[in-house]
């Protein structure tokens, strides 16, 4: 039995509500002692934010967007502006839906140390950092 892309594509959420409603399940069943605490509208006001500024690094698969949104949840919501992770989220030479299965090197051990280390509360909301404000709108 051959699955093709269409029938595949039939499943997955087509429109910003429906990503943030699946990544919102998402970490409801995998990752629910880092998000029990927060109101269910709250929660989804978060994922909306997280969703927005990854794709201001030209990440668009759900995969990507689920990825990017849940280390926002366990390791810090402002881990993307470590240098060495930002360079490798903006790298122009790697194709944008390569860049985020690039984080996950030895190389970068010590920016995600660091990405723990300067966890900031405030990069939840959309316009924290400025180079991003006009990004996120």
């Amino acid at each position: 039995m051959k699955i093709r892309p269409e029938q595949i594509d039939a499943f997955l959420p087509k429109d910003e509500h429906e990503v943030v409603n699946f990544i919102v399940k998402h970490l409801q069943s995998e990752s629910p002692e880092l998000i029990d605490r927060i109101p269910l509208d709250g929660l989804r006001e978060m994922v909306g934010n997280g969703v927005a500024r990854a794709r201001t690094h030209g990440l668009s698969s759900l995969a990507d967007l689920t990825g990017f949104v849940s280390i926002m949840f366990e390791i810090a919501p402002n881990f993307d502006v470590i240098p060495a992770i930002r360079s490798v989220l903006r790298d122009p030479n790697v194709p944008p839906d390569e860049r985020f299965s690039k984080l996950f090197t030895k190389e970068l051990n010590a920016a995600w140390e660091r990405a723990a280390d300067n966890y900031s509360p405030e990069a939840w909301a959309r316009a924290w950092f400025p180079e991003l404000r006009d990004e996120l709108g």
